[in-house]
C-alpha cells in the first residue's frame, strides 16, 4: 500500500499506480490517544512544570538573562500542545502499520512538525516517504523549502529548483516536472478555450481589456508575506489600479482563505471606491481570457506563463525575488507604487516588450518545470516504483 498525505496531484498519480497493480490511498492522520500517550503526557506536564517554576537543572543565560524565562509561553505552547500533537501522530502511524501492509508514504513536503514526525517514525520502521514538490521557491528564506529532511527522495520540477538544492547541501532531488502541470500540458487553448463564452458565462465583458489579480497564502511556514502585509499589498495595488479607466479587475482569491479574504477584499474596494469582480474558481478560464496576471510572488504566476499569460509581479515589501521571476526576466517587476499603472501599459501595448517577455517565459518555464509534455505524472510513478523495488 502507497499512503498519501495531503498531496494535491494525488489523482493523477493514483491512476497510473492502480494500473501498475499497487494500491493507493489518502490518508487523514488523527492525534490518537491510548495509555502510552497518557502517560507521556504527564511526563511532559511535569517536565514543563519545573522549567517554569525554575526547579529544573536548565539555564540558558546571556548577560544574566535567562533565555528560557524570556520564551516561556513558547515553552508552554510547545509542551502542552505541539509535543502533544506529535505523540498522537506518531501514535496513529503505529497503528497504521500494524494495521496495513504500508510501503511507502508520499508527502508534499516534511518540514512541518508533524509530517516530519510521521515521515521519521516511518524510517524507523524501515518504511519510506517520498516528497513531492508543491510550490515553487528558488531563494531562502529562512531554509524555506529544503528538503527532503526525513524522505528518501524529492520529486521536484525542474534544473532550477535542483540547482537551488544542491546549493545548499541537499542531494536527494529527482526531476519529474509537476504532476499538477500535466492537465494544463495538453490543452490546446485555441480549441479548448472560447473567450466569448467563458467571459459571458463569468459574467465579464470580452470587449475589455481584463486585469485578473492572484491572491497568495497568508500564513504557515511556506507564506511569504504577514497577514497585515498582504492586506497592504492588495489595497495600494487596488488603489493604485483605479487610475486606470476602461478595464475590468478580476480577484481570485488563494483556495486556502477564500471566505475569510473575499469579506476582507470587498470591504477595501468599497472603501477605495472600485469595482471589481471576485473569484474563488475557474482560475485556467480566467488565465484564458485575461490579458495581464498581477500577483504578489504566488505559483499562479508560473501557472500563467503556460497561457502565455504576461505577468507583473509586484513587491512591495521584501523585494527578495522569493520565486525567481524577476532575476529569470519572464515576468515585469514592480516595487514601487507608482510604476504600476505605467507597467501594465507596458504589457498591454508595447510589442517589444510583450515580444521579450513571450521569449523569456518559455525557457524560464523550462528550466522551472522540465519538459512541458504532460508526462510529469508517469516520472513520479517511475520514481515510487524504483524506490520500492
Amino acid at each position: 500500500m502507497i499512503a498519501f498525505f495531503g498531496v494535491y496531484s494525488y489523482k493523477p498519480i493514483s491512476k497510473l499506480l492502480k494500473s501498475e497493480g499497487c494500491f493507493p490511498l489518502k490518508v487523514y492522520p488523527i492525534n490518537h490517544q491510548n495509555d502510552s500517550t497518557g502517560k507521556k503526557i504527564l511526563e511532559l506536564e511535569s517536565i514543563y512544570k519545573k522549567l517554569k517554576n525554575g526547579n529544573l537543572d536548565l539555564e540558558i543565560k546571556h548577560n544574566n538573562i535567562n533565555l528560557l524565562y524570556i520564551i516561556k509561553r513558547r515553552l508552554e505552547d510547545t509542551f502542552r500542545s505541539r509535543f502533544v500533537q506529535l505523540i498522537g501522530i506518531i501514535e496513529w502511524a503505529d497503528e497504521l502499520i500494524h494495521k496495513l501492509p504500508l510501503d511507502m508514504l508520499i508527502v508534499m513536503e516534511d518540514m512541518s512538525p508533524t509530517k516530519r514526525a510521521l515521515c521519521r517514525f516511518l524510517l524507523i520502521n524501515d518504511i519510506p516517504s517520498l516528497v513531492i514538490q508543491h510550490g515553487m521557491v528558488t531563494t531562502g528564506i529562512l531554509g524555506l523549502g529544503v528538503m527532503p529532511l526525513e524522505a528518501k527522495k524529492q520529486a521536484i520540477w525542474g534544473e532550477k529548483i535542483l540547482e537551488w538544492h544542491y546549493g545548499r547541501g541537499n542531494r536527494k532531488q529527482v526531476i519529474t516536472g509537476n504532476p499538477s502541470f500535466d492537465q494544463i500540458a495538453k490543452i490546446n487553448s485555441n480549441e479548448k478555450f472560447n473567450k466569448t463564452k467563458i467571459c459571458n458565462d463569468l459574467c465579464l465583458d470580452p470587449s475589455k481589456k481584463i486585469i485578473l489579480l492572484t491572491t497568495g497564502r497568508f500564513s504557515g511556514i511556506s507564506a511569504k508575506f504577514t497577514i497585515e502585509a498582504e492586506e497592504r499589498l492588495i489595497y495600494r495595488t487596488l488603489n493604485a489600479l483605479q487610475n486606470f479607466p476602461d478595464l475590468q479587475i478580476v480577484v481570485k482569491l488563494h483556495p486556502a482563505y477564500q471566505e475569510k479574504y473575499s469579506t476582507i477584499i470587498l470591504n477595501i474596494a468599497k472603501e477605495i471606491g472600485i469595482k471589481l469582480n471576485l473569484f474563488q474558481d475557474s482560475l485556467w478560464d480566467l488565465f484564458a481570457v485575461s490579458d495581464v496576471l498581477v500577483t504578489f510572488s504566488s505559483t499562479t504566476g508560473l501557472e500563467a506563463m503556460f497561457f502565455n499569460l504576461p505577468v507583473v509581479n509586484i513587491d512591495f515589501e521584501y523585494q527578495d525575488d522569493l520565486m525567481g521571476y524577476a532575476s529569470s526576466g519572464a515576468v515585469i517587476s514592480v516595487n514601487n507604487e507608482g510604476e504600476i499603472i505605467s507597467r501594465i501599459k507596458d504589457v498591454l501595448y508595447d510589442p517589444n516588450i510583450r515580444k521579450k517577455l513571450s521569449s523569456s517565459r518559455k525557457n524560464f518555464l523550462f528550466d522551472t518545470t522540465f519538459l512541458d509534455d504532460g508526462n510529469a505524472s508517469n516520472r513520479v510513478v517511475s520514481l515510487i516504483l524504483n524506490e520500492l523495488s
